[in-house]
């Protein structure tokens, strides 16, 4: 829905979810370590729509 923003935080091994709306981090979830890019693809690719 695009009201969130993840960043890869290298050293620490986690994401930092920002809500986009707010300006705000709103979680931080632990990823492992070796977390460092990211690649988007829209639901509608990813089922086929």
């Amino acid at each position: 829905d695009r009201q969130q923003l993840l960043i890869a935080n290298q050293d620490d091994g986690t994401l930092s979810v920002i809500d986009l709306a707010q300006r705000k981090v709103i979680a931080t979830p632990r990823v492992g370590t070796g977390c460092e890019v990211l690649g988007y693809f829209p639901i509608g690719q990813i089922n086929g729509r």
